[in-house]
Formats: structure tokens, sequence, C-alpha cells
């Protein structure tokens, strides 16, 4: 019997697989001038001994063969873009009896993949195709056969967000034939549907018809960097790419979010060929660093890297967390005066000139000096040095403000941290020092000092290396030991742990204090401190006098005498330890009753230990280890 075509097959939208495109950003920089072009453009096959072209529609290619078909091996002639590649081959016999997935590789190796359906009119109640005319998007179709029952179902893949439960159908079937539900019937697809096709005879045919929606992957975005909307206007439109997408716009959301600020953003487009999204900006926003939120279903949401929108209002944003002690810390405070701060301010398009930066203290201004403007891609700002205030009391309960000035006018601002929290302000007073609570103490002891705003309580100054901790210097014959804290205990006096010097000498030093502000001078205190040897660990022993000979002595040279206060004989020394940080070790002596006389040192060590003289000589006492302890006097035979 010879079938003709329903004249829907005029009307036919065809259906596909979802095409793939690289990522044209990781493409590298020297193939951005290959062809990304990758169509079919000609599919051509034999039909009724006449070559015909199949009908493409999207990434759909399809032909209702007008006569009975042998669809096992049809080879069709194939047109693709210049420099373009196609698997399989144009010109290969291939199997149609179920739908034949093309894949057409562009120069630059992006793809695009097509979906070629072929249908034969092998009998009288053949169902050719179905699609849904009120389902937006791309459409799919399988087939496949119940071995038992012979019921073919189709399988019908529908863009997610397909409302299934009220999908209008288009069928199209041999023109002698008639299918039940009618093609252009609307029903509830959200469960298969059967549909039964009549040939003229009579003979029938079942069909399920199953329809789901196309899963979506889990969204993301591709990466953004400082500058990657630099040139949009105020309320101009974005476009980004994402490696998921689909078509109905209603269930697309796109926002604007910062740490200050959201905006909803109107979502204008999406285009499901280079899987991109195209959303507006608002009509004005602070400047800041912001990122995009893109939500495409519900759960299926990604937030993008930082970039920075400066076409709004001057912003600011914090007082940086400043760098102190080896580690970043949160700014709490701002000493008056002479602080710095890093103030993190997005100027609007790019440009800090003609701005000017003030400090409001109970309703007085005072006009922050400008160190350097800090505006390096993410980085945006200014370093700001704090003013003097004539009248300190001014301080007293108030929080501070900054105001930023342009020819646009005044932006008023609580001076907040990264936190949030507002910032402090304290003014300094000069350190008093009155005296010290110990004038002997030994050197691995701790020294006291007494005194008034030995150390100001406020979260750093980026203007001096050191600013966490007050310091203690001791000055002695030509040379000085320095030693840092920040313990103030109930009296306001600060302890400094002598222990924490490795070279420290005995003897006795003047005292100079240097408060931790910068502006305040170190004070020579007039205090003297005796520091003093630790005592012997030994319970009896003692080192009496200790000599080092000097290198011009007449008789011994460069040689260390040692006198005890008891006979030596009972015990083991096993070595005399003395020089910088205890780094000269001597082994070898001649031992007396009470007396030990080393072998000449090496003349680094000789001036090693003329210079630092404090030691000790290692004592062994019934297999218990002892320190006794000496400060060797240079003499002459």
């Amino acid at each position: 019997m010879k079938y003709v075509l329903s004249l829907l097959l005029c009307s036919l939208v065809f259906f596909s697989c979802s095409s793939d495109s690289t990522d044209d950003s990781q493409i590298p920089a020297s193939e951005t001038s290959l062809s990304s072009s990758k169509l079919i453009t000609a599919f051509k096959i034999t039909d009724n001994n006449m070559i015909v072209t199949a009908t493409t529609q999207n990434d759909s290619i399809f032909h209702a063969f007008t006569t009975a078909t042998d669809l096992s091996r049809i080879t069709p002639i194939i047109e693709i873009s210049d420099k373009a590649t196609i698997s399989p081959a144009s010109g290969v016999a291939t199997d149609f009896t179920s739908p034949v997935v093309y894949t057409v590789t562009a120069e630059d190796n992006s793809v695009k993949r097509y979906t070629v359906v072929l249908t034969s009119p092998d009998n009288e109640t053949a169902l050719y195709t179905i699609r849904f005319t009120n389902s937006a998007g791309s459409q799919s179709f399988s087939r496949s056969q119940d071995s038992a029952t012979g019921i073919e179902t189709i399988t019908v893949t529908v863009p997610y967000g397909t409302d299934v439960t009220a999908l209008t159908s288009a069928i199209s079937i041999p023109a002698t034939a008639s299918v039940r539900p009618a093609s252009g019937a609307t029903l509830d697809y959200s469960t298969p549907q059967s549909h039964v096709i009549t040939a003229e005879d009579g003979t029938q045919k079942e069909y399920l018809i199953r329809v789901v929606e196309r899963e979506l992957q889990a969204i993301d975005i591709q990466g953004f960097h400082a500058f990657s909307f630099r040139d949009v206007p105020l309320g101009g439109d974005i476009t980004f790419e994402v490696t998921a997408l689909h078509e109905n716009l209603e269930d697309i959301s796109v926002q604007l979010i910062s740490d200050q600020d959201e905006f909803d953003l109107e979502v204008k487009s999406v285009n499901m060929d280079d899987m991109t999204i195209t959303a507006t900006l608002p009509a004005n926003y602070n400047n800041n660093s912001y990122r995009l939120k893109v939500s495409i279903a519900p759960n299926n949401e990604v937030v993008s890297n930082s970039f920075i929108l400066v076409k709004g209002t001057t912003n600011f944003v914090e007082v940086e967390d400043y760098y102190g002690d080896g580690d970043y810390h949160v700014q709490t405070a701002a000493l008056l005066p002479g602080s710095l701060l890093n103030l993190q301010i997005y100027f609007k398009n790019y440009t800090s000139d003609g701005y000017s930066f003030f400090i409001k203290i109970n309703g007085t201004e005072y006009e922050l000096e400008v160190i350097y403007y800090l505006l390096s891609g993410y980085l945006h700002g200014v370093r700001v040095q704090m003013p003097a205030i004539s009248n300190p009391m001014q301080m007293n309960g108030n929080t501070l403000e900054l105001i930023i000035r342009n020819e646009d006018g005044d932006q008023l601002y609580a001076l907040t941290n990264s936190e949030g929290n507002a910032i402090e302000g304290v003014v300094a007073s000069a350190p008093e020092v009155t005296g010290i609570v110990n004038s002997t103490v030994s050197k691995d002891g701790t020294l006291t000092i007494m005194g008034n705003h030995l150390f100001t309580t406020f979260a750093g100054d980026l203007g001096t290396a050191v600013q966490l901790r007050s310091m203690l210097r001791l000055e002695g014959s030509g040379v000085s030991y320095g030693f840092l804290s920040s313990a103030l205990d109930a009296n306001g006096n600060m302890s400094f742990d002598l222990g924490t010097s490795s070279i420290l000498q005995s003897g006795t030093y003047t005292v100079y204090f240097q408060g931790n502000i910068s502006q305040y001078s170190e004070i020579n205190t007039n205090q003297t401190v005796t520091i003093t040897l630790p005592a012997s660990e030994h319970p009896t022993l003692q080192v009496t006098e200790a000599k080092l000979y000097r290198d011009t002595s007449s008789g011994l040279q460069r040689q260390i005498k040692l006198n005890f206060n008891e006979d030596i004989s009972g015990y083991t020394i096993t070595k005399i330890v003395t020089g910088r940080a205890y780094q000269v070790e001597v082994f070898n002596y001649f031992e007396n009753t009470n007396s030990i006389l080393t072998d000449a040192l090496t003349n680094t060590n000789y001036l090693d230990a003329f210079k630092y003289r404090d030691g000790y000589a290692l004592v062994m006492d019934n297999g218990q280890e002892y320190k006794v302890y000496f400060t060797l006097t240079p003499t002459s035979l």
C-alpha cells in the first residue's frame, strides 16, 4: 500500500539532545584566531530515487521517507562548516533504526551535536514523531519495546521546568491512519499516556507515551577578575557564562551581593547555545567588591568570584585589619595623634582625584593627612594619619565618624572595622617612670618598673614596626640589651623577663624605657639596676675567683683559671662554658686541690670570652649535674 505523508510533516519541530560547546575562556591565547564554526549545513539522503535534504531545526534533523525504506543501512551525504570535522563521517552507511547523534568539531575544538531521526512508512500504524507545541525549548525522544506485550514506549524528554500536567501534542502518522487521543489534545503526562493508531483497514497498534523533564546538572559559573564589568554603566547589561542552564526565565534568578548590599537583578535573556545569562545592573549602587549569586532551580545555585563595580556612589567599607606581632589583628581603636589607618574606600570611576578626608568628633571636624592611596586590583582605599586634638577630653564617650568630601559634597560614615564594630578613639599620654621595684636582679629574673601610662591599650599603629609592646633597654659598658612586654599589673607597673635574653651579661646598667606609642621618645629613667649571676646550682660549691689571662700576658696567655671555695677532688668538672650565649666550651684543663687551669683558648674563643665574660662550670656530683656560675676578670701575670 502506498502511504502519503500527513501535512503535519511540513510543520514539524524536530527534537535533539542538548548541544555542547567548549568554554572559550579555556582556549589558549595562541588559538583564539581558530574558527569556531561547527554547523551541519545540509544532510542529504535518497528517497524514492530522489536526493532530498532532510529538515534541520536547532540541533535536530528529521526526514520521513515517502516509501518503505530499510533504515538499517542509510548512507547520507553531509555538508558542514569550513575547517570542521564530523563523526560519523559523511558517506558512511549508518543504522538509523533508532536516532543517531552526529558530532561536529570546529577548528578550535569546540563541538556541536545533532540528533538525526529518520522514519519509514513500513506499516500504516507507524507513529513517526511526537512533540509538544506548548513546551519551550528543545525536545528529544527515544523508543523501546516491551518484548512480552509488544507495546512500544516512546520517551519524550522536555526542558526542565515544563508543566507536564498539561501538554499539547503534535503527532505525525501516515495520512490514511488516525490516532486516539487525537493530535492536538492537551493531556496530563505526569504518568504515561496510551495512544492507539488505527490504520485504514482497521489494524491497530498501541504506543505508550512517557514524558520526562531534562535533568539539570549542578550549576557552576566561570571565574571573574577584578575588572570583569569595569566598563558597564549604571543600569547596563552584563552577560556571563554558566555550565548549566534552561530556557525558563521565571525559574532563573540573579542577585548582586556584597557585604553591605544585595540587589535582585532583572534576567533579560538566556542563550542556550552559548550557555550565557544576561542580566541588568541596578540604576545606582554603592561602589564595592561584588559577587553574583545565580540560581536556576531550587538547591541549584552558585556564587561567583568577586569583581569591582565603581560606576555608582563612592563608598567607605571598613578600616582594614593591621599586621603586627606576626599576624593580622582587627583594628579596634585609633590613636590620637599620629596613628595610621588603612581606609577601604571604593572611589567613583577608579580615581581618587579631588577627595579629602576628615574625622568628626563631637561635632568638630579634623582633617586627616593622606599618606598615600591604595588603588591596585581588589585593593581600594587610602592610608591616613590621625590628627592632633587640642582638647583630648572631646574624645570622652565619643565614637569616631568619617567624612569623605569631594565636589559632589560630603558623605558621612561611622568609622568601623572589618567586624562592623565602631573604632574607638584613644588619646595617648606620655609614659612616666617613677622607679624600679628591685635595684638588684638576677639575669634570669624579672625587672619591674613603676610609673604611669607605661602602656596604652589600643589596636595597632601601622606607622612603626613595633607597636604592640613597650620596651625596656639596659645600657652599660658600651652595650645595651632590649626587652619587650605588655603586661601591666593592677598598679600600672610593668614587668620584663630578663631571661628572654641569651646574651645579657651581669653588671650595672642604666634603665631606658620606650612606651608602645611611637610619638613619644625613649625615656632615660636615671635609674640603675645591677644584674647578678644566677646562684650556684650546687648546694655548697661556688667559684670564688675567675680569671682570664690576657693574650699579652708574659706567662699564661688566653687561659682561664677558676678558684673554688672547697676541695674539688671529689667532683668531676665536665666542661667550662662562657662567651656569647655560652658558645665557648672548654674541656681540657689542669686540676689542683681547689682550682683548675684550662688550656689556651683559640684566638676566636678568647675574644668572645673577653667580651662576654659570664659563664659556668658544669660539675658532676654523685651522678647529678650542677651549674656553678662565674664572671671572668681579665688579668696579666
